[in-house]
């Protein structure tokens, strides 16, 4: 565990704590096995959090119909998830139709769905 594997890294890099009334000397301080050697109390590790491609409140879209195949807008609602990926996104669409349904049958973008429409 290195000061580089914290997702605070980026934030706290520079900065030095002074632990058991200790200083650290930060011309010797290589500024990434803080971590390890000092056991730092607001370590935590980048691979337990994960970026989300959207949010609560984003619009994504959906293609419907079999014949008659159209884009269709929808507002997020509620995201699920199972380990660390998303599994679902639970919508209301722009007729007012909530569901729940698989997230790769949904686009981030207008164009990302016209493409596969195309396809």
């Amino acid at each position: 565990m290195t000061c580089k594997d914290c997702l605070h890294y980026e934030a706290c890099k520079g900065t030095y704590f002074a632990l058991e009334e200790r200083i650290i000397d930060k011309n010797s301080f290589d500024n990434e096995h803080y971590a390890d050697i000092y056991n730092c109390p607001d370590f935590t590790d980048r691979s337990e959090w994960m970026h989300l491609p959207c949010k609560i409140g984003d619009t994504v879209y959906y293609i419907t119909g079999i014949h008659n195949r159209l884009i269709k807008s929808a507002i997020i609602k509620e995201i699920t998830f199972d380990q660390n990926k998303i599994v679902s996104l639970f919508i209301t669409d722009e007729d007012g139709m909530s569901f729940e349904n698989d997230i790769d049958t949904f686009y981030l973008s207008y164009e990302e769905a016209e493409k596969a429409l195309e396809d």
